[in-house]
């Protein structure tokens, strides 16, 4: 597996069995060693494009990325692996702490917390191909996630690639 730029509308010149599109509003923060960036939101776009050897059957699937869009949507996403930041989470509310002169205080159901290292559009792809994978046809060949905080602007866009098989 690999994380790439990809273009969601030109790149794909493969041919895919399934695709499936679904979008979500959330906001997020960046705070790593090089990139830092203010809590903001976006209107995202997740694609799955999937190669299969023709069993069908993806409902669970389909069922289980709506699942996570809807808990997503109008949400702060957290991510609660960052090296860079220290996350304590309660019943009532989540702490983000930046540095020793900066934090979030966030209501606990405002947020979404993701156990990735960010919550960049490369590291929520991958949230979504790790929670979804399980659900899909079991003769799948390939896998495409792009997520895009901005629906088809090309800088914003990024995916998860499996060639497991």
């Amino acid at each position: 597996m690999y994380i790439n730029a990809y273009n969601m509308n030109t790149d794909l010149t493969e041919s895919f069995d399934l695709i499936y599109e679904r979008f979500f509003n959330s906001a997020h923060f960046i705070h790593g060693f090089e990139l830092k960036e203010e809590l903001h939101g976006h209107n995202y776009a997740v694609c799955f494009y999937v190669q299969t050897s023709g069993c069908g059957g993806n409902e669970k699937f389909r069922a289980k990325v709506d699942l996570i869009c809807a808990e997503m949507d109008n949400k702060i996403l957290i991510a609660e692996d960052c090296e860079t930041v220290t996350t304590r989470v309660s019943e009532s509310e989540v702490v983000v702490q930046l540095d020793e002169n900066c934090f979030y205080r966030l209501p606990r159901r405002c947020c979404f917390i993701i156990n990735e290292i960010n919550s960049t559009a490369e590291c929520i792809a991958r949230y979504f191909y790790n929670f979804t994978q399980a659900e899909l046809d079991p003769g799948w060949k390939k896998v495409k996630v792009v997520v895009a905080e901005i629906y088809q602007q090309q800088e914003a866009i990024y995916s998860v690639v499996n060639n497991s098989l």
